[in-house]
């Protein structure tokens, strides 16, 4: 939702499952075609796996943990605090399925649309615009980049740290 040119996001831990990345897909890394990831490949996501805080551009700090659930199913939920003690609503998977890899919350279903060893990109089911790209920074960090759907024109990069941040 677009609010006085700024994105007013609600619910941060949200934002990286429920808005799904449209941009085509660039020539970095080896990047697979949709519905082509190999298990081994999927399993190479493992650098989502830790806690983390996020933060961005008009956008509060939100706490999120990840983990494999199994060996093609990776957990996101989320959290009110730096304690990760109290869960929000906000949880999803990430999760591979015969080839398929796609996210899924209460609401959405996401599929892939690019995926290469250091990124990931997200389109909800049936949209052609809109999304969200997680990409590896470093052991540390990485980004969530949420794209606009319509007409907006305003991208959001999420900067997400593993906890505790370096500095903090």
């Amino acid at each position: 939702m677009k609010v006085s040119g700024r994105v007013n996001l609600v619910s941060t831990g949200r934002v990286v499952f429920l808005l799904i990345a449209a941009v085509p897909a660039q020539g970095r890394g080896q990047a697979t075609a949709p519905g082509t990831v190999s298990l081994e490949q999927f399993q190479q996501l493992s650098w989502l796996v830790g806690r983390w805080r996020g933060s961005g551009r008009f956008v509060a700090a939100f706490y999120e943990q990840y983990r494999f659930r199994n060996d093609s199913t990776i957990a996101m939920t989320a959290y009110t605090d730096s304690t990760f003690q109290i869960e929000t609503a906000d949880s999803s998977v990430i999760e591979w399925r015969n080839g398929h890899v796609r996210s899924r919350t209460a609401r959405a279903t996401n599929e892939v649309i690019d995926f290469a060893p250091t990124r990931i990109r997200f389109r909800r089911a049936g949209a052609t615009d809109g999304g969200t790209q997680f990409e590896r920074l470093s052991a540390t960090a990485w980004t969530a980049t949420v794209y606009p759907r319509g007409t907006s024109t305003d991208t959001t990069v999420l900067q997400l740290c593993r906890w505790p941040c370096p500095g903090r």
